[in-house]
């Protein structure tokens, strides 16, 4: 079964293969000699004439034995330094070989020149600039001795100088280019690398976390497998591995403490230095570990300081021999001055959480710290207690909620989704409810305000929840809001419009009232909705835009609206808690019933002075007329004068009766003896008196037979009948007829009175029987009435128990019409009080 490589295999095996580039360099070297040696021995066998068959022969066979002696190198007990020197040793022999191989068999024109080109690309890929030229000007010291000793005349001077700078140029340019390529991309993995950790150093608070992924970033590039990050201990004046990676990790559980200026790491803290070595054997510095399992072979470590001072070491180390150079240097340099912010940072966060730690504690409300795994790292005492936890290790927050909050799962998706896993730049703080349904607080609401935590990169490394109390919040809001419902209910109930704005005219509280006086609907969202939009009438929000600039209340304004409604309207500050003013409220009362009671109350003023001025001019008249000595009267004229002065009195007692009536009515002393009363009989008796009055007019009567008597007071009953059939004669024109009808009913005797006269309109029918009011009853100018007749006709037939009410057509003639109840066929009669329901 395969298995996986795992994090700490392959960082050793990168840094085996960097460490034996020099011994794969010897190795492919020697390979391509012996290829070389293969093609050149077959190379006569193509029909090449050889110049010099024996040196030929003579030059492969050292070749060969030399090519074959280099297996006898022990490698991997050399350092570096002697690789490179073999290494070296090699390609000279090599290049020896082939020139003078080259040389023998034809020179330029030998099909073995090309491997004397391909030899020196050995160099050119593998060896520095300097050392690329010395091979090139080794091969061509070769070739032109291989091409002396051939003495060939067919190699013209020119065709040697083409090939003696070919080889010249090639290799070196070939070098050039892949040096210059190597440092771009070498410029570009240091970029990178710092990039992806100065990244890493802003996406978590946990200094570990952090300081492991530097050092793996560093392992992977300085391809080490032996390296650390150890920390200054004040105390004991020693490194403490604070980190290891990789081959290291055992030294971490061992806890190896190095003393200041022990070792290569104890000098680089000593000195604030940095080091780099290829054979730390031979450095005299260096300090052995006995309890690690692999021996530091080449090393780079640098100083971690802060302000100047050294607080630590990060060393990258191999256990095979490793070659660093400067760029390592400056890159590992970087890279501890990044180290450096980030514990210092850290430092300061352990700093702050420390300092704040009372703070947190002393907190009302719930304090819970996540990272970016969503685990729990702080809570202080108010959420501890607000969840029933204790304080212990860091935990998934879903474990510290699941069972104690019913939104758990929620809040802990919201976390993830809209905090930490969102892109840093849509990362935006959140507020949701809670119901807590465990603990000692089971039952209590909690309101939780999640915000991120970002790095000064902006990246979110975490989150924060503020959990407060909102459980008195939300009793008192649920009382408030019922006490709410109370007021407006009241407000809707109160026959008054109520309106409230605030300092801009924006409407604050309006109940239904108002929108029924202004005749307009009730906007669905009138809330902070300006005067004009919400009310519209002109006259209005000019009176409540004074009271705003005002000071003084505006109490009973009358305005007329465009309905024709008199409303008169109080207006008043509303005081805020801290006695300014927040705007206005104004009352409005409907008074044009009010209005139109006065204006009937003035109207009835002028008309009863009218209506008794006019029968005492009449009877003086008369009477100083029947006085007068000069002139004798017959006597059917002092007849007719005598009648007109009775008639005229009449018509003052009814007045005056109608007045009397008016004011028992309205003190409830308006008492009835009912009794059995002949109801054909009382009509004669009432069109008698009044067919003085008649003046043209007929009086038509539809009585049924048998119909019985009714319960009534006879006088009150005569005058409910004169005043109807005055009424109607005074609005029949003159040969019309006037119609008393009655119609027997179960209990009740209806009767009706029609005239033939105008009619009234439908819209002032509700109107008639209203006191001082003649509404539609006097299309004529001439027709006299004090507006008390059917007012006070209406009261004495509800006293007894009946009803009246009016019918009409404009253009034929108006039909009053009232019950009375009938007689008891026998036994006792009942008082007024039966009569009412009293």
């Amino acid at each position: 079964m395969s298995r996986n490589p795992t994090p700490q295999r392959m960082t050793e095996k990168k840094a085996c293969n960097s460490v034996n580039n020099d011994t794969l360099n010897f190795q492919d070297a020697r390979n391509l000699q012996w290829l070389f040696l293969a093609v050149a021995s077959v190379a006569p066998a193509l029909g090449k004439p050889f110049t010099r068959p024996l040196p030929y022969g003579l030059v492969l066979g050292v070749g060969a034995a030399l090519n074959a002696a280099s297996y006898l190198a022990p490698l991997k007990r050399l350092d570096t330094r002697r690789i490179e020197l073999i290494n070296i040793a090699q390609l000279t022999v090599s290049i020896a070989v082939v020139a003078l191989a080259v040389g023998f068999s034809g020179g330029v024109t030998s099909p073995l020149y090309a491997f004397l080109l391909v030899t020196l690309m050995i160099p050119a890929f593998t060896a520095s600039f300097y050392q690329t030229t010395a091979f090139s000007a080794y091969a061509i010291l070769s070739f032109l001795l291989a091409s002396a000793l051939l003495d060939n005349s067919s190699m013209t001077v020119a065709l040697i100088s083409v090939e003696i700078v070919t080889l010249a140029i090639f290799p070196v340019a070939i070098n050039i280019l892949l040096s210059t390529y190597r440092r771009k991309f070498r410029h570009k993995e240091i970029f990178s690398t710092l990039y992806r950790i100065s990244r890493s150093l802003g996406e978590s608070l946990d200094i570990k976390q952090v300081l492991h992924r530097l050092l793996s970033e560093m392992d992977a590039v300085f391809g080490t497998n032996i390296s650390s990050i150890r920390l200054l201990d004040p105390a004991s004046n020693s490194l403490i591995v604070k980190i290891s990676g990789a081959a290291a990790e055992e030294v971490s559980r061992g806890q190896i403490a190095i003393r200041m200026g022990e070792g290569f790491i104890g000098w680089v803290a000593k000195n604030g230095e940095p080091f780099i070595t290829t054979d730390i054997s031979k450095d005299s510095r260096f300090a052995t570990f006995p309890d690690a399992r692999k021996k530091v072979a080449s090393a780079i470590a640098a100083p971690i300081q802060i302000s100047n001072r050294t607080i630590g070491v990060i060393s990258c180390a191999s256990s095979t021999k490793r070659k660093f150079n400067a760029d390592d240097l400056k890159l590992l340099v970087s890279v501890a001055n990044l180290a450096a912010e980030a514990i210092e940072r850290a430092d300061l966060y352990q700093q702050l959480l420390s300092r704040g730690e009372a703070i947190t504690e002393s907190m009302a409300d719930g304090l819970v710290i996540v990272n970016r795994e969503c685990n729990v790292v702080l809570t202080n005492r108010a959420a501890r207690e607000m969840l029933d936890a204790r304080p212990g290790p860091v935990e998934p927050l879903d474990l510290l909620l699941k069972g104690k909050i019913v939104q758990w799962r929620q809040l802990c998706h919201d976390i993830r989704d809209r905090i930490i896993d969102c892109a840093d730049e849509f990362s935006a703080s959140f507020s949701t409810n809670l119901n807590i349904t465990a603990g000692a607080t089971d039952g209590r609401a909690l309101n939780a305000h999640v915000s991120p935590i970002t790095s000064q990169w902006g990246k979110v490394i975490g989150a924060i929840v503020l959990l407060e109390d909102i459980s008195d919040i939300m009793r008192m809001a649920s009382e408030l809001a019922l006490e709410k419902a109370k007021l407006e209910t009241v407000l809707e109930s109160v026959v008054v419009g109520v309106l409230a704005v605030d300092n801009n005219g924006e409407v604050l509280m309006a109940n239904t009232t108002l929108f029924d006086m202004l005749d307009v609907a009730r906007p669905r969202q009138w809330f902070r909705q300006s005067l004009e939009d919400a009310v519209g009438e002109h006259a209005l929000v000019h009176l409540i835009r004074e009271a705003i600039g005002g000071s003084e209340p505006l109490l009973k304004e009358t305005i007329v609206l465009s309905s024709g409604r008199h409303i008169e309207v109080s207006c008043a500050p509303i005081k805020t808690l801290a006695s300014q003013s927040g705007g206005v409220v104004a009352v409005l009362h409907d008074v044009t019933a009010l209005r139109r009671v006065e204006q009937a109350k003035s109207d009835f003023v002028s008309m009863v002075s009218h209506e008794l001025r006019t029968p005492l001019t009449s009877i003086k008249a008369y009477a100083n007329t029947l006085q007068r000595k000069d002139t004798r009267f017959d006597n059917e004229t002092r007849s007719s004068f005598i009648d007109i002065i009775a008639g005229e009195a009449d018509q003052m007692a009814k007045l005056i009766n109608d007045i009397l009536d008016l004011s028992r009515i309205e003190a409830g002393r308006l008492d009835l003896k009912p009794t059995s009363v002949d109801f054909p009989k009382l009509v004669s008796k009432v069109i008698t008196r009044i067919e003085p009055q008649t003046a043209g007019r007929d009086i038509v009567l539809d009585l049924p037979e048998g119909m019985g008597p009714v319960l009534a007071e006879p006088a009150k009953l005569e005058q409910v009948l004169l005043n109807l059939v005055i009424n109607a004669m005074k609005y029949s024109p003159e040969g019309s007829n006037v119609t008393i009808s009655a119609k027997r009913l179960e209990k009740t005797l209806m009767v009706s009175v029609s005239d033939r006269g105008a009619g009234i309109p439908e819209e002032q029918l509700p109107f008639i029987f209203d006191k001082y009011d003649r509404a539609g009853l006097s299309s004529t100018s001439d027709i006299s009435g004090a507006g008390l007749g059917l007012y006070v006709t209406k009261s004495i037939v509800e006293a007894h128990g009946g009803r009246i009410w009016a019918e009409s057509k404009k253009g034929e003639g108006t039909t009053v019409i009232f019950t009375m109840p009938l007689a008891p066929s026998g036994g006792r009669l009942p008082n007024a009080s039966d009569l009412t329901g009293g």
